[in-house]
């Protein structure tokens, strides 16, 4: 249902990627145990905003719609501030409109990350990370911990960011705070 809710209002371009002309979103979505979160969860994999789109607010418009969909329906939403960059580039890009080349880099990004063909993540970059959290915050996304210490890269506590939708039931709320939110709080 979260990505009916989606397709609403972003494009559907494959499977849980969705976009607008110049970026798009990858995420997976999930059914949590009732006993644990008990609300399903959204992963943000990747948000991605082709070069000669960046500097006019998509990557926020695409959050935006993201929390849109997660307070109708209900959905957690965990993101990990950790930047790519797709290194190829486009032949004559300026031959092609601009959900063509957002659907090319969403091929790229499917065939390179999620596939894992070849690395992409960025080296460390905390400018990157820091603008990438304050636009997650800037939408209601909070600092939260993983449970168990199952992270992989200290480095990355502070950029672990998730949305809880208020309009989840008072119990639910209380369960999730107790269960991830915690860090930046």
């Amino acid at each position: 249902m979260f990505n009916r809710v989606l397709n609403k209002s972003l494009k559907r371009i494959y499977g849980d990627i969705h976009g607008v002309d110049g970026g798009f979103i990858g995420m997976d979505s999930y059914q949590t145990p009732e006993d644990y979160y008990g609300s399903w969860t959204a992963l943000i994999r990747a948000i991605y905003v082709i070069p000669e789109s960046r500097g006019y607010g998509i990557a926020e418009r695409l959050i935006e719609k993201i929390t849109i969909a997660a307070e109708d329906q209900k959905v957690i939403v965990l993101a990990v501030c950790k930047p790519f960059e797709i290194t190829y580039q486009l032949d004559n890009p300026e031959n092609q409109d601009n959900f063509t080349r957002t659907k090319f880099y969403a091929d790229l990004y499917y065939d390179n990350i999620l596939l894992d063909q070849g690395n992409r993540w960025t080296d460390y970059d905390e400018n990157k990370q820091t603008r990438m959290y304050n636009r997650f915050t800037k939408y209601g996304f909070t600092n939260y911990s993983l449970p168990n210490d199952t992270r992989e890269d200290p480095r990355f506590d502070k950029w672990l960011v998730a949305y809880i939708p208020s309009s989840l039931d008072n119990d639910k709320l209380e369960l999730i705070k107790e269960r991830i939110v915690g860090k930046g709080q």
